[in-house]
């Protein structure tokens, strides 16, 4: 590994269900798939499934701001 190359990364996912924020570091962060339990809404769900969750939002975002982005041109 070289100095430029990161030795971990962090990142902040939501809660699928009530939007909460966790932040989480990607390095050592346990078995894939891990369960996750929402300390705000006490929801359990698999760190797949959040991804999975956010990505989905993500993608909403960006189909609506295409949808601007063309009605401004």
């Amino acid at each position: 590994m070289t100095e430029s190359e990161p030795t971990s990364a962090a990142l902040t996912l939501l809660c699928p269900t009530c939007g909460a924020r966790f932040g989480v570091t990607l390095e050592g962060r346990g078995p894939e798939n891990a369960h996750v339990t929402c300390t705000a809404c006490a929801h359990v769900f698999t760190t797949d499934e959040m991804l999975q969750a956010m990505a989905a939002s993500l993608n909403d975002l960006l189909d609506l701001a295409r949808t601007k982005l063309s009605r401004k041109l």
